[in-house]
């Protein structure tokens, strides 16, 4: 894989936000990430804008959840309507990764925009 691909998010806020990707080598077969762990950012900008919510190693340390299908190249990142209504920015910038450890390999996998559409307050 050469470039990280690039996708916009919209997440919505107070609703469940589920987002599916499916990662591929250079000859259009699905990347075995199965010794892979993944992490993603959501910053104000890109680097070194201040971090809005994260995730490393599969595990939600601030907000999102990844679930993964390592052998077959997919995975889908989560987010609760409590995590999605705790967001407050308005746009921002988004990178997710993979790694093993120690980054001894790390691929970029996706990046691109955040933006937060916000729920009306009643």
């Amino acid at each position: 894989m050469s470039l990280a691909g690039i996708w916009d998010l919209t997440i919505e806020q107070g609703a469940t936000f589920t987002r599916y990707f499916l990662v591929e080598d250079n000859t259009g077969a699905a990347k075995d990430l199965s010794s892979y762990s993944l992490r993603v950012e959501i910053r104000t900008a890109r680097k070194p804008g201040t971090m809005l919510a994260t995730s490393v190693g599969g595990s939600a340390t601030m907000d999102i959840e990844f679930v993964v299908d390592g052998s077959n190249g997919r995975f889908y990142i989560t987010m609760t309507p409590a995590n999605t209504a705790a967001l407050s920015f308005v746009k921002g910038a988004y990178d997710i990764e993979a790694y093993t450890a120690a980054d001894a390999d790390v691929l970029r996998l996706f990046q691109g925009g955040v933006t937060l559409n916000k729920e009306c307050v009643y």
